[in-house]
């Protein structure tokens, strides 16, 4: 799994670093918004939220998308493909982040039972 998680789990920040595909930095322009997306692989129920867009630790290409959980989007156990989407400034489209090279999903987010 690429992030894990507790059900019912608050506050757990999940961080991602955008590059291209020849392994640099994407620059995410200032005024993009982001939402992070994940879809339950069995029962196709759908968690969505707004996330944040800085700058990694040593950075400077504003290129890290990040998602802090709320309780209710942990609250189904079981395995999710996760995405972040980047909405552009000024009419600039959308971006998935990762995209579906190599017939990706997206990440996987693994929601275990509470104890």
């Amino acid at each position: 799994m690429d992030f894990e998680l507790r059900q019912g789990d608050t506050g757990r920040l999940l961080q991602v670093r955008v590059k291209n595909a020849d392994g640099t930095d994407t620059l995410i322009p200032n005024g993009t918004t982001a939402q992070f997306r994940m879809v339950h692989r069995q029962s196709g129920h759908v968690v969505t939220g707004v996330a944040s867009i800085g700058n990694p630790p040593g950075g400077t290409n504003n290129n890290q998308l990040s998602y802090t959980f709320a309780g209710s989007d942990s609250a189904q156990v079981g395995v999710y493909d996760a995405v972040f989407v980047a909405t552009y400034p000024l009419g600039g489209g959308t971006e998935t982040f990762p995209t579906c090279s190599n017939g990706s999903k997206g990440f996987t987010v693994e929601v275990c039972p509470a104890i």
